[in-house]
């Protein structure tokens, strides 16, 4: 048997209009998604996936994708069977308009760098998302504490143990906070596999379409 083919991704624009009703071009946002060894791969994919096909009406692209390394070894990360060797270091989560944490070994050592990264990103007003078992690097900054959050399921009773002050919430699939986010991608692909016959393809498109709604 043939396996069936897979729908090819549809880039999705954006559109800002002017006070008279016309269109105007929108400035590129930067994304910034952050690489710690041990990263999930698939976690790590999606929001790359999901903000390099965000066009402009002009054709150029809406977003600047940056991955952002930060390894135990210099200019590289470990992601499981293979190993990446992103363009970026920890540095370019400056500046960025959106900080994306994917999901990670919620028990490996954390560099102090990264977590004065992202409290640096937070007080200077960035967005914040976390995907599965990245809530475990945004807990571990000191941010998430009085919020509510949520992870993964079979990581969210670790999550409650070691950060007493963040509300763990198993039960959602997502939570927005404002400012951060919290979004158990893998959870909700598997609880909704068929929702009303949307592929994956065009849950990743409302995903930034929500996202750009934020902007």
């Amino acid at each position: 048997m043939m396996p069936a083919a897979v729908p090819a991704l549809r880039p999705l624009r954006r559109v800002t209009e002017a006070t008279d009703g016309s269109q105007q071009p929108c400035r590129p946002k930067v994304a910034a998604v952050l690489a710690l060894d041990n990263v999930v791969p698939f976690d790590l994919s999606v929001p790359c996936e999901v903000f390099k096909r965000v066009v402009l009406p002009s054709g150029q692209p809406g977003y600047e994708v940056r991955v952002c390394g930060a390894g135990s070894q210099p200019g590289m990360v470990r992601a499981g069977l293979f190993e990446l060797r992103p363009d970026w270091s920890i540095d370019g989560l400056a500046g960025a308009d959106t900080v994306i944490v994917p999901g990670t070994d919620p028990l490996g050592p954390i560099p102090p760098a990264v977590l004065e990264a992202l409290r640096a990103a937070r007080a200077a007003g960035t967005r914040i998302v976390s995907i599965c078992t990245g809530a475990f690097v945004l807990a571990a900054t000191g941010m998430l504490d009085g919020l509510r959050a949520t992870t993964h399921w079979a990581a969210a009773g670790e999550l409650a143990r070691r950060y007493p002050h963040v509300d763990v919430d198993p039960d959602v699939l997502y939570v927005d906070n404002g400012q951060v986010l919290f979004q158990p991608v893998q959870q909700r692909l598997e609880a909704h596999p068929v929702r009303n016959r949307r592929s994956v393809a065009d849950e990743l498109g409302l995903a930034a379409a929500a996202l750009q709604r934020h902007d």
